[in-house]
């Protein structure tokens, strides 16, 4: 799993639900949470990441998604509102 911007690590940490997460802070007000990570993360809080530094790797870790197998739970927030990220992973919505 890899950093989507440059940014500082803000928490690293696990819970029952999610698993693993790694929470990195950008420009902007941006914030990427990366779940359901390995528990041997790349990252420390206050790290300063690039982006596509390695932070970890997909694992089942989270227990809410644990028939899904191994995966990454992703989401993005602008300015504390979740926002769908595929105009920052370069990737087409439309079906």
């Amino acid at each position: 799993v890899y950093s989507i911007l440059d940014g500082k690590v803000k928490d690293v940490y696990s819970n029952v639900l999610e698993g693993t997460c790694v929470v990195i802070e950008h420009d902007g007000g941006l914030v990427s949470e990366y779940a359901s990570l390995a528990s041997d993360v790349k990252v420390k809080v206050g790290d300063d990441v690039s982006r596509g530094d390695i932070i970890g790797t997909v694992s089942a870790s989270a227990n809410a998604e644990c028939e899904a197998g191994d995966h990454l739970h992703f989401s993005l927030i602008d300015n504390d509102k979740k926002i769908d990220p595929a105009a920052y992973l370069n990737i087409s919505t439309n079906k």
